[in-house]
């Protein structure tokens, strides 16, 4: 194919998402919605024509099937949990058939203050990559969990014990920074590079060739952007840009005794168009969030007041957790998400994690969906090899799982940022009497759907 017929796409990441703890999950090749370093030897290769003998990878011609112009197997863009875990599911660098590396924008990972929740399905994945232990040791394992009202009392609870029990395993709560280093760990020396802006992707029936902002170019038999909810990957494909949900989220991570937060619970308080939730992520630090209806560009320099103003007289320990943040650890950004998923894959180029479907935040599953998508997908090239009949494969069965957990999570959101008054009495009511067995019946089914999935492809 010549070079007037290849597609070509250039990259365009929004330099502005670098001020954003957009979503659950999040690369730092874009947006830092991972709300989480540095090269292995603190230095940055100044070109990747990466040879097919080197460390990374082995010669042509082994089980795995490569484009034989390809200095890489697998190129992954974006090292936030989806992508670290795509490198790890694929035996990088360990496995000498597969040449595969990362490309992340950041020059260090650094992941910016915020928590999240790893259900029974993320675990499932954590336990297969070799990490669970190391990352339950350093999480909150989850207990309880309850909705109230804004004096405190219960709307509904749920109870993780039966669920951990029937699905053999926990859910925990966690830094992202804590799920970002522990994967990052298993990756030997060579395979994350750092500092890798990318700007444009031509592909052609051979590969895929990358080149970044430092004039460094790579290719690779298939291209895996899996860099957060600003993908640059999907945006050079010519995807839709994600858009607001309607509410900003405030958010931080903060020190405080047990006496305000008890390990094993996490709550979520519910009042007119606004919400309050908090949960301990460690021993000494918890994570508290908040949410206010508000435009997308809408900006608010009085953070902690505003909080104070709209949740200062709920019940506590709510204002105590404000008071105690400092003014510059609160984060302010819009929660924004894609109308409907992503298409997944064409040709060569697949998305993954939040490049895919960066959803709202409201069901906790992006960061586990993610980590589902890097599974099957590692699955996949290992049984089909680095071509676009694996990609077709693995968004045949990610397609319908992706869509209802999206779905879902955006009804959650809806509900819980009812303003209008008789609708939220409605609301609560029916929480209060109805919400439990749906709620336990919606969790169980999305969990153990996603456990499910990891063996589509056997």
């Amino acid at each position: 194919m010549s070079d007037a017929a290849e597609p070509v796409v250039r990259a365009t990441a929004d330099p502005a998402a670098a001020a954003l703890d957009v979503a659950p999950e999040r690369s730092i090749d874009s947006a830092p919605d991972s709300g989480p370093g540095g090269s292995p030897d603190g230095s940055i290769d100044s070109a990747l024509d990466i040879a097919p003998d080197s460390s990374i990878g082995g010669a042509p011609g082994g089980a795995i099937e490569s484009s034989i112009d390809c200095a890489l197997d697998v190129a992954i863009v974006g090292a936030g949990s989806t992508g670290l875990a795509l490198a790890l599911a694929l035996g990088a660098g360990r496995d000498p058939q597969r040449r595969v590396r990362i490309f992340e924008r950041a020059p260090k990972l650094d992941a910016l203050g915020a928590g999240l929740t790893l259900w029974s399905n993320a675990l499932h994945v954590l336990r297969r990559l070799g990490v669970e232990d190391e990352l339950v040791a350093r999480a909150n394992p989850l207990v309880r969990g309850e909705t109230r009202r804004i004096d405190g009392r219960v709307l509904v609870g749920f109870d993780f014990a039966p669920l951990a029990r029937e699905l053999d395993a926990p859910c925990i709560a966690l830094q992202r920074a804590v799920l970002q280093d522990e994967l990052a760990r298993k990756l030997p020396p060579g395979v994350l590079e750092l500092g890798r802006e990318l700007v444009e992707v031509r592909e052609d029936a051979a590969g895929v060739e990358l080149r970044f902002a430092n004039g460094s170019t790579t290719r690779a038999s298939v291209v895996i952007g899996a860099d957060g909810v600003r993908s640059a990957v999907r945006a050079a494909l010519g995807g839709e840009q994600p858009g607001h949900s309607g509410y900003v989220a405030y958010r931080a991570i903060v020190e405080a005794p047990n006496e305000l937060v008890p390990p094993g619970l996490a709550f979520e308080a519910w009042g007119p168009a606004k919400r309050f939730g908090a949960l301990r992520v460690d021993r000494e630090r918890l994570y508290w969030f908040a949410t206010l209806n508000a435009a997308e560009h809408s900006t608010d320099e009085r953070r902690a007041e505003t909080l104070l103003e709209h949740f200062g007289a709920w019940h506590a320990p709510i204002r105590e957790l404000v008071l105690r943040t400092p003014r510059a650890a609160i984060l302010r950004h819009p929660v924004i998400e894609l109308a409907r998923p992503a298409r997944l894959v064409r040709g060569r180029i697949a998305l993954a994690g939040d490049a895919a479907h960066a959803m709202t935040p409201n069901l906790g599953q992006g960061a586990c969906v993610g980590l589902e998508d890097a599974w099957v997908l590692g699955r996949a090239i290992a049984r089909f090899g680095p071509t676009p009949q694996a990609l077709e494969r693995y968004a045949s069965v990610r397609r319908a799982r992706i869509d209802r957990v999206a779905r879902d999570s955006r009804r959650a959101g809806r509900w819980g940022q009812i303003e209008a008054p008789f609708l939220r009495a409605l609301r609560d009511a029916a929480m209060a009497s109805l919400a439990r067995p749906l709620l336990t019946r919606l969790v169980r089914t999305t969990v153990a759907a996603g456990i499910a999935s990891l063996d589509a492809l056997d």
